[in-house]
């Protein structure tokens, strides 16, 4: 079995993310939020990273994904 190495990537324009890993594991998720383009007054804050709560991992295969 292989470590969980990321062999390919996916990355929607709504901010969905797809990955395959070396193990046979698809991980679906989100990212942060996206702002706005006019928020020039608004302060800024640091984006936090994937939200895991809106991840999913998936066992689809017993060989390495390499096309997402």
């Amino acid at each position: 079995m292989s470590p969980p190495f990321i062999m390919s990537l996916s990355v929607a324009s709504n901010g969905s993310v797809a990955v395959g890993t070396a193990d046979g594991q698809l991980w679906l998720g989100c990212g942060g939020e996206k702002a706005s383009p006019g928020s020039k007054g608004r302060k800024k804050t640091k984006w936090g990273g994937l939200d895991l709560t809106q991840a999913c991992m998936v066992s689809v295969a017993e060989a390495p994904i390499v096309a997402v």
